[in-house]
C-alpha cells in the first residue's frame, strides 16, 4: 500500500465525491502508454480514510475491436503493435494476475461490440461499462444475458476524456460482507454483487439471494422477487421501477410522489431465465442524439435462476442471436481499417493500418472458434427447445387421450343404465 500519492487532488476530488474505489486506468494504444501509473498491486493502492486508489488499465484500445478495462491487476500488460490486436491475451493474463476484465463506452464507440464479440464466447468478459455519460447503454449487454453469459455491469466517467459528467456522477455500488477491503471488493465485483447508478439506489432479492447470485430450482418453484428504488429529490424525482425478465419489462411501478418505490412479485420458474431492475427519475434520457440534460438512472446486475440445470438462454430469440454474431464477426474481419479514428492518431496512424492488415488474418482461426461456440449454444438451445415441445406434445396427447377414455366411460355407462330393466 502507498503511503502517499502523486497528486493529492486526484484523491480529493475521489473524496469528495464520497467514492470509496477510484480505480486510475493506465491508458495505452499500440505504439505508447499514457497516464502511466506509478506502482501496481498493492504497492499501487493508495488509501486514506476510507478512499482507494487503485492501479488499473484501460489497454488494449483500437478503433477495430474496442476499448478494454482491466481492474486489480499486479503488473501492466501491454502488447507488442505486432501483437496488439489479440486482446485475449490480456484478458487471459489480467485473470492470471486476478484480475476483473471487461470493455469500456457499452462496448458500443470505437467498434466494442466487434472485440466483446469475440472474446465473450471464451468466458474472458467480466463487465461491460454500460453507464456513461448520462446514458445507459444496454443493447451489447442484454444479447450475451440472452445468450447464457454472465457478465456483469460497471459504470465510470472515463474523465478527462470523455464528457458531459465529471468523476464519480456515474459509479457502482458492490456489496460486501464485512468492513470495507479491497481485495473483497473486487473479488465481490467480479462475481456480480453490484448495481450502476448516477443517482437512484437499488435493493433486489430473489428468494432471499441478491444482485449477481446464481439460484437454482425445480420446475414449477416460486421465486418471491423484492425491489426498490430510492433517490435523492435534490437529483430528480423518482420515476419508476422496471423488473426486467430476458430483457423484457415485466413489471413497473411507479412514484406516487415520494422518493421510495417498493416492488413485490411472485413468478412461477416455468424455464431458466435472468432477472434484474433498473431504476429512473422523471427526467428520461433518449438513447441517443445530443444529451440535453442528465437522467437519473440505475440498473442491477442479474440475479440468475437456473430451473432443473438448464442454461438461462433466452431461447426463442438464440436463432437470431447467433445470426448476429456471426454476421459482427465477419465485419471484424472484412470491415476496412480507420486510422484516423484512433484517439491518439497523431502517434498511432502509421502503425495502426499495416498491423491491422497483418493481424486480423491472424485472428481468423480465433473468429473460426467463437463462431464455433455460438454454434453450439444454438445447436444446444435448439435441442432444447425441440425436447419442450416434445413434452407439450406427449402431454397434449394424454390429456387427449384421457379426455376420450371418459367420453367412451360415459357412453358404456349411459348404454348400460338404458338396458337397466324398468321397475316393475
Amino acid at each position: 500500500m502507498r503511503e502517499q500519492t502523486q497528486d493529492a487532488a486526484v484523491w480529493g476530488q475521489v473524496a469528495a465525491e464520497d467514492v470509496h474505489v477510484g480505480n486510475l486506468l493506465e491508458m495505452g494504444n499500440i505504439v505508447t502508454t499514457h497516464y502511466r501509473q506509478p506502482a501496481w498491486g498493492k504497492a499501487g493502492r493508495y488509501l486514506r480514510d476510507g478512499h482507494l486508489l487503485a492501479s488499473g488499465q484501460e489497454d488494449p484500445r483500437t478503433t477495430e475491436r474496442g476499448h478494454t478495462i482491466h481492474h486489480n491487476l499486479q503488473k501492466p500488460i501491454h502488447l507488442p503493435p505486432e501483437d496488439f490486436f489479440s486482446y485475449h491475451k490480456v484478458f487471459e493474463a489480467s485473470h492470471m494476475q486476478g484480475g476483473v476484465s471487461g470493455y469500456a463506452h457499452m462496448a458500443q464507440i470505437f467498434n466494442g461490440r466487434r472485440g466483446l464479440s469475440l472474446d465473450a464466447p471464451f468466458g474472458l468478459v467480466d463487465f461491460i461499462e454500460v453507464l456513461q455519460g448520462g446514458r445507459l447503454g444496454v443493447d451489447n449487454w442484454y444479447p450475451y444475458l440472452n445468450l447464457g453469459f454472465k457478465i456483469s455491469p460497471a459504470a465510470g466517467s472515463d474523465y478527462p476524456y470523455f464528457g458531459p459528467s465529471l468523476p464519480g456522477v456515474e459509479r457502482y455500488y458492490v456489496k460486501l460482507d464485512g468492513p470495507f477491503d479491497p481485495d473483497a471488493w473486487y473479488s465481490s465485483f467480479k462475481a456480480g454483487h453490484a448495481f450502476v447508478t448516477n443517482g437512484p439506489l437499488l435493493d433486489f432479492t430473489i428468494n432471499g439471494r441478491g444482485m449477481g447470485d446464481e439460484i437454482h430450482v425445480a420446475r414449477g418453484a416460486q421465486l418471491q422477487i423484492a425491489a426498490a428504488a430510492r433517490l435523492n429529490p435534490d437529483i430528480d424525482a423518482l420515476g419508476r421501477l422496471d423488473l426486467i425478465v430476458q430483457g423484457d419489462v415485466a413489471v413497473t411501478e411507479r412514484a406516487s410522489g415520494g422518493d421510495r418505490i417498493e416492488l413485490q412479485k411472485e413468478l412461477t420458474a416455468d424455464h431458466s431465465m435472468w432477472i434484474a431492475v433498473r431504476a429512473t427519475g422523471n427526467r428520461e434520457v433518449p438513447a441517443q442524439g445530443q444529451l440535453q440534460e442528465l437522467g437519473a438512472i440505475a440498473h442491477s446486475a442479474p440475479i440468475y435462476v437456473v430451473v432443473d440445470d438448464q442454461p438461462f438462454w433466452k431461447t426463442p430469440a438464440v436463432a437470431e442471436l447467433v445470426r448476429g454474431e456471426h454476421q459482427i464477426l465477419q465485419d471484424l474481419l472484412t470491415a476496412p481499417v480507420d486510422p484516423m479514428g484512433d484517439l491518439e492518431a497523431w502517434e498511432t496512424v502509421s502503425v495502426l493500418a499495416p498491423q491491422w492488415e497483418r493481424q486480423r488474418y491472424l485472428l481468423r482461426s480465433r473468429v473460426q472458434q467463437a463462431d464455433a461456440k455460438y454454434d453450439d449454444i444454438l445447436r444446444r438451445a435448439t435441442a432444447r427447445s425441440s425436447s419442450a415441445q416434445a413434452r407439450l406434445g406427449s402431454a397434449g396427447l394424454v390429456v387427449v387421450a384421457a379426455f376420450a377414455l371418459a367420453i367412451v366411460r360415459g357412453r358404456g355407462r349411459r348404454r348400460r343404465a338404458d338396458s337397466l330393466p324398468e321397475p316393475g
